[in-house]
């Protein structure tokens, strides 16, 4: 048992448990939304020349192409159904990226949640045992500094994806007509 918060004062009693269940559905939602998502740039604009028209385009390339991707990655790629659609928009992208955030952000939480949860003993939570934090027995400051270690990382991943994410929005609303233009601005 340990003391639940609100607005981190004492509130009702709850299990460490119910804790952790907590943070796992929470991941597994950032996971499911990821997962959702993930269909949708499975499916490619490729061969989707002169404005989505596929003019002069061989008549297997896109198939080719897409079954060629799918055995080197083995993710289902398959050619997008309506070349206009695909080349005017990276909708996909901004769906993983906002997904991808989402997912950052709630680690991120998780984390400081631990932080606080390991803080003490005599002034802080004092929650969870230093020594199961910290993952095995040494010197107490070596403790801290590696805690302190994993729940910055967590946090300097989050702040790394919040931060791409105004590049991949921006994306999207600088379409050329016909022509996706940015797309390269995504891949890093």
């Amino acid at each position: 048992m340990k003391p639940g918060r609100t607005h981190l004062q004492d509130a009702v009693p709850i299990t460490f448990g119910q804790e952790f269940g907590g943070w796992a559905v929470r991941m597994k939602g950032a996971a499911a939304r990821l997962r959702a998502g993930r269909g949708e740039l499975c499916e490619l604009g490729i061969g989707g020349t002169a404005a989505g028209t596929g003019l002069n385009a061989e008549p297997e390339y896109r198939g080719r192409v897409c079954k060629l991707l799918a055995e080197w990655t083995g993710d289902p790629i398959v050619p997008a159904a309506d070349l206009f659609a695909s080349m005017q928009s990276t909708a996909a992208f901004v769906r993983i990226s906002s997904g991808m955030r989402t997912a950052a952000i709630e680690l991120s939480s998780i984390a400081n949640d631990i932080r606080l949860m390991v803080s003490g003993p005599r002034t802080g939570f004092g929650e969870i045992d230093r020594q199961w934090a910290s993952g095995r027995v040494g010197r107490r400051r070596r403790r801290r500094r590696r805690r302190r270690r994993v729940v910055f990382a967590a946090q300097a991943r989050e702040a790394e994806v919040h931060h791409a994410n105004p590049t991949v929005v921006a994306d999207e609303h600088v379409l050329g007509l016909e022509v996706a233009v940015y797309e390269p601005g995504r891949v890093r």
